[in-house]
């Protein structure tokens, strides 16, 4: 997914972002990623531009671990995108 936020935006604005596009699942905890470091972001209170997230950044998204490893045990499977996000999904073509 794509999403673009101003410089002066918080990471929640992120976070919020990310979590409308979200399959439903009992306890929806992820964790947002620095493409470069790998670190989570987890000050949601910080501006896109003190994370360094400017002028573009791809920003990796996981599910917490925990609640990951939980879902699995019971043998739920975790999808990632609510199914009518998914079927609007356009293909990216590079041209």
């Amino acid at each position: 997914m794509q999403g673009t936020f101003g410089c002066h935006e918080q990471l929640s604005a992120v976070r919020e972002f990310v979590q409308r596009y979200l399959a439903e699942v009992e306890v929806p905890l992820f964790v947002l990623k620095d493409p470069v470091s790998g670190a989570a972001l987890c000050d949601d209170s910080k501006t896109i531009t003190e994370l360094n997230l400017v002028p573009a950044a791809i920003v990796h998204f996981e599910w917490d671990a925990d609640v990951y490893s939980e879902l699995a045990r019971r043998g739920q499977q975790v999808p990632y995108l609510d199914e009518r996000f998914m079927e609007e999904a356009e293909t990216f073509t590079a041209m």
